[in-house]
């Protein structure tokens, strides 16, 4: 399986020459970290389920840590990381490449709440840390999605129980606790007040996730073998007239991440993703 990653995603790469001029040496180099990732599980067998868990606790602290600190400085204007601002509210709204790390500390402890007696406290801080930045990124659909899915680990490990009532008592309360501090409550009442009142819904034709959905699903590609291969990763902002569309792009608002897996198929192609899924 790995090896038909390996081989469709240098097929995007060669895509990317072919049909939008970039040169194989950037792309190759903008596809540096998934590269990383064929590397990490091509030698997961030389390490323990135990040596994996510590990567991931401590990869999600450092993580959450780093947005948290990003958050606190934006304010005085210091950038101690890429990010891209979107400043709509009280306290700034930022997106930090890796921001999957935040989501993934949220399941990875309530797994480890649910199945292990052992270090709960340590797991159920990490749990908070994580819910915490989902929250500070002030995205609707992550922070729902997130919860129904840490709801329905609950009852796929614990079933229909008094436990898992209990389970949810104690993530309410978690949740109920962060919505005292003022930055978390003016997340939850732009998110809510966006939904309620705002245009920004799929029922509004010019609602910017659903003009992204348009344009790359009907614009955005040349040919149909750009839809098989994808487009390549884009190197930098201005490295070739390939990079400077997608700088065009962030700049309207327009991210292929915001439609996940089928975003991400724009760029790799449908082959990779599937060969990822299955």
């Amino acid at each position: 399986q790995l090896l038909f990653l390996l081989v469709f995603l240098v097929c995007s790469i060669i895509s990317s020459y072919i049909n939008r001029g970039q040169g194989v040496l950037y792309t190759t180099l903008a596809s540096a970290n998934i590269f990383g990732v064929f590397y990490i599980f091509s030698y997961t067998k030389k390490y323990s389920a135990d040596d994996l868990e510590k990567s991931i606790f401590w990869l999600s602290i450092i993580y959450c840590f780093l947005y948290l600190l990003q958050f606190f400085l934006l304010k005085y204007e210091i950038q101690i990381c890429k990010v891209i601002v979107a400043s709509e509210i009280n306290s700034n709204r930022f997106r930090l490449p890796g921001s999957a790390f935040a989501s993934l500390a949220c399941f990875f402890a309530m797994n480890k709440i649910l199945i292990c007696r052992k270090e709960r406290f340590k797991y159920i801080c990490l749990l908070i840390l994580g819910l915490l930045v989902v929250i500070l990124m002030a995205f609707r659909s992550l922070t729902v999605l997130l919860i129904l899915f840490l709801l329905f680990l609950m009852l796929r490990i614990k079933g229909l129980s008094f436990k898992t009532f209990w389970y949810l008592v104690g993530m309410c309360t978690i949740v109920m606790m962060l919505s005292f501090i003022p930055v978390v409550n003016d997340n939850i009442t732009y998110m809510i007040d966006k939904h309620v009142n705002g245009s920004e819904t799929f029922n509004n034709d010019s609602y910017i996730r659903f003009v992204s959905f348009q344009y790359y699903t009907n614009n955005y590609f040349n040919n149909i073998w750009e839809v098989i291969f994808g487009t390549g990763m884009p190197y930098g902002e201005k490295g070739s007239s390939y990079a400077r569309l997608h700088s065009q792009l962030r700049e309207a608002g327009l991210f292929y991440v915001d439609w996940g897996l089928l975003g991400f198929s724009c760029i790799v192609g449908i082959l990779t993703v599937v060969t990822m899924i299955f």
